[in-house]
């Protein structure tokens, strides 16, 4: 029997009915099974990575979840979801691993670093996430929508996402004044509310109104609209 060596996989785990098939091209680089291996796109077979024992969850008599938390190559997490022990009770806990060990409250001890949430045993697995640099957004229908924040390696903290506008964005000081000439001669009322728009996009509540009744604007007679400044307003 002719041992002819096989330099790639890339054809994957083939089909039953294609056992025989000697002539389909991806004959020459499939496999019959594939378990407990990955097939890397250069054609090679790396072995499945394993687990590792890192400690037991803070309570092993329920269901925990495991999820990654990438910041960057070199910062990579995973998180350990802990239910909560009634609904709307705040003590189920996310805590946090790192290169083989549990992160320390403050880095040093003296317990585990734990974030607190109220998600249930049952709404573990049906929580949808996704990351952004250093903040997860999760979502479950249950509950409103909220964001898991790392500012450092020992800072996390969870808080729900909040869809309104930024108070301190809301224009101040507006006031109104008639400029330039040849104003008609009718007089009219005009109103005026002022919005600001943050760096993130987000557009501010109006401000109060402002009114001011001048004869009829025209080309060259208007309406002088201003402002206070607003620190960080695109």
């Amino acid at each position: 029997m002719a041992k002819i060596p096989q330099r790639a996989f890339t054809g994957g785990e083939l089909d039953p009915a294609l056992h025989e098939r000697v002539d389909v091209e991806q004959f020459a680089y499939g496999m019959s099974l594939c378990e407990n291996f990955f097939v890397r796109p250069q054609g090679g077979v790396y072995n499945r990575a394993g687990t590792q024992y890192i400690g037991e969850v803070k309570d092993s008599t329920r269901a925990a979840r495991i999820i990654p938390f990438s910041f960057n190559t070199e910062q990579t997490y995973v998180l350990e979801i802990t239910p909560s022990s009634a609904p709307a009770a705040a003590d189920g806990a996310i805590r946090v691993i790192r290169d083989g060990a549990y992160l320390l409250t403050g880095g040093t001890g003296p317990g585990r670093l734990e974030v607190a949430h109220d998600y249930q045993e049952s709404e573990l697995f049906s929580l949808q996430y996704v990351q952004t640099a250093d903040t997860m957004s999760i979502a479950h229908s249950a509950h409103p929508p909220a964001e898991l924040r790392r500012s450092s390696e020992y800072s996390w903290a969870l808080s729900d996402i909040n869809f309104g506008s930024d108070p301190s964005m809301v224009p101040a000081g507006v006031t109104l004044s008639a400029v330039g000439t040849g104003a008609g001669t009718d007089s009219k009322t005009y109103r005026y509310v002022i919005t600001s728009t943050g760096e993130d996009g987000i557009e501010s509540l109006s401000c109060a109104e402002a009114i001011i009744t001048t004869p009829e604007t025209s080309s060259t007679a208007a309406v002088e609209v201003t402002w206070k400044r607003i620190e960080g307003a695109a």
